[in-house]
């Protein structure tokens, strides 16, 4: 973020941000969020990952258009999600094997979208492929790559939609 591609071996400040509450780091890009719920991106953005609207690369913080004030966010390998205060998702970059949860598989260069069939989430993470995500009434919810089980749901089969996952108690 600091408007070059040098590598910097001891920590410098990212210029240009308001006041950062939290940040967040996908594979090859990384976000801020300020108090007033704003996100900022920069980095690798070969799949549209930083919800810019393009595939540019970005050395210095753009600030996300998202639709909503955001709580938290995280990123996986190409994509990113991101929790808006009032409990929505919402996702963009990669999806390849649905990590969006629009239903489809295929890239969203063209920005954040809310993910439909959610309410009152509480929590977001990113896996290199899927998405986790909590409701505030204990539910799990899953979607994206299930090649390896990741998602939860007793098979191998991706889901490009959130999925219920049955937690035992």
């Amino acid at each position: 973020g600091n408007g070059t591609t040098t590598n910097q071996f001891t920590p410098i400040t990212v210029a240009n941000l308001p006041a950062v509450t939290q940040v967040f780091a996908g594979h090859y890009h990384s976000m801020a969020l300020t108090a007033a719920g704003a996100l900022y991106s920069w980095g690798f953005n070969s799949t549209g990952q930083l919800g810019l609207g393009d595939k540019t690369n970005r050395s210095r913080p753009v600030q996300v258009n998202v639709g909503a004030p955001i709580a938290s966010a995280d990123g996986g390998e190409g994509h990113t999600i991101a929790l808006g205060t009032d409990g929505t998702v919402w996702t963009w970059g990669s999806n390849d094997f649905g990590q969006l949860g629009n239903g489809k598989t295929s890239a969203s260069p063209s920005g954040p979208a809310a993910v439909a069939g959610l309410s009152d989430v509480v929590s977001v993470n990113g896996g290199r492929e899927h998405v986790v995500a909590l409701t505030g009434s204990g539910q799990v919810y899953t979607w994206g790559s299930n090649q390896k089980g990741q998602l939860g749901v007793g098979d191998l089969t991706n889901r490009t939609r959130p999925t219920q996952v049955t937690v035992p108690c």
